[in-house]
């Protein structure tokens, strides 16, 4: 590792600094590479240094640090660089680049990926930029299940009260690795392998909570959030995905009845004003779900669901016009927003563009449509004979 790649883990020193941490993790290196002189940084056009420095700052804690401090990189961190490595063996390079660099943060399912795909940019289309030349494999590079049991009381009984902490521990970074690696299966099979060990410790049952929601097991993930709820005071996020969960399963008063009692408590939450919107819109009931997500917009113009989500009740109502223009209005501010595509595609299907409409469902599928929402759009594209 020298040249280009020094200067970015130097920028991404100087990055950490500057948010107040005292330590540089993964989340840092994007931070890095907007910061300083290097081939990566001309695949981030879109992205803007003052957003992500702002987005990190609330990420993590912030402490007193200054220039003379000694920075340590987090575990995270050595593996993103490590995972780096193989793509600069895969493209036959001496030295890691911040292109290399790059492809590692996009690899897996984590904050950073999350927040560049909003600006479009994703791993396949970084690959085939900047290593023309090469078929780019995808690589996660996350620890292998150990093959073990549950703990039994015989195990237990020869485990140091004072390990035990560091096994869990160990335990929920291969649980978390899993998860962004979308191996929600594996994830939630290391959480139960800790939990037999010992049940205290809640980040496990929040894991696996959200490995089941993201699978779409939407009846054990309202399960899990439910015990969640019942343990902690600040129960809002886990009613949230509750009440997600039921609008998923067509279950749209149960989900309606959460997410008012939540309004009332939150009445500027734009979460809460877009989801209420399209568990009406769910219903077909659009000139209801309008409403919410105008005050969802009033009250963040840079919230982008609420505008596709408005645009395709438009689109219901009659109103092309002001659809197409709501949804690239989303997509402007989201340009992964694989719903907002779908929406587009439906349109212009009804319109019988079909070239537009083609181009639009592909879309929505390259950004995850199928993952995270289910086969629509493949479905689509069948009754167009794709």
């Amino acid at each position: 590792m020298t040249g280009e790649m020094e200067d970015v883990i130097t920028s991404s020193r100087k990055f950490a600094i500057a948010c107040r941490h005292s330590f540089i993790d993964y989340i840092h290196f994007l931070g890095g590479i907007l910061t300083c002189d290097c081939s990566a940084k001309y695949q981030l056009t879109s992205c803007s240094e003052v957003k992500w420095k702002a987005f990190v700052e609330k990420y993590y804690e912030q402490t007193d640090v200054s220039e003379d401090d000694e920075l340590g990189l987090t575990k995270k961190a050595e593996k993103i660089i490590i995972h780096s490595s193989v793509y600069a063996r895969q493209t036959n390079s001496e030295y890691i680049s911040s292109d290399h660099l790059l492809l590692a943060l996009l690899s897996t399912n984590n904050p950073v990926a999350e927040e560049l795909q909003k600006s479009g940019i994703i791993f396949e289309d970084v690959s085939k930029s900047v290593f023309t030349d090469f078929e780019i494999s995808l690589f996660r590079n996350f620890t292998p299940l150990i093959k073990k049991s549950e703990y039994t009381s015989f195990d237990k009984w020869f485990i140091p009260k004072k390990s035990i902490s560091n096994i869990l521990n160990e335990w929920h970074y291969i649980a978390y690795e899993f998860y962004e690696a979308e191996e929600y299966d594996q994830c939630i099979r290391a959480c139960e392998i800790a939990q037999s060990l010992s049940n205290e410790n809640p980040v496990f049952d929040v894991l696996k909570a959200y490995a089941y929601f993201a699978k779409r097991d939407y009846k054990d993930a309202i399960s899990l959030f439910a015990e969640l709820g019942e343990r902690f005071a600040d129960q809002t996020e886990y009613q949230i995905f509750i009440a997600y969960c039921h609008d998923e399963e067509k279950n749209y008063a149960a989900a309606a009845k959460i997410y008012h009692a939540l309004l009332e408590k939150q009445p500027a939450s734009t979460v809460l004003l877009n989801n209420i919107g399209f568990n009406l819109q769910s219903q077909e009931r659009y000139s209801e779900a309008i409403p919410y997500y105008e005050a969802a917009i009033n009250i963040d113009p840079e919230f982008a669901y609420p505008y596709d989500n408005m645009g395709f009740c438009k689109f219901k109502l009659g109103d092309d016009e002001s659809a197409l223009y709501l949804i690239d209005k989303a997509l402007e501010l989201d340009k992964g927003n694989s719903y907002a595509y779908k929406y587009k595609g439906v349109i212009f299907m009804t319109q019988d563009k079909r070239e537009e409409a083609v181009k639009n469902f592909k879309l929505a599928l390259k950004f995850g449509y199928t993952k995270k929402y289910g086969n629509a759009v493949n479905e689509y594209m069948l009754q167009m004979g794709f």
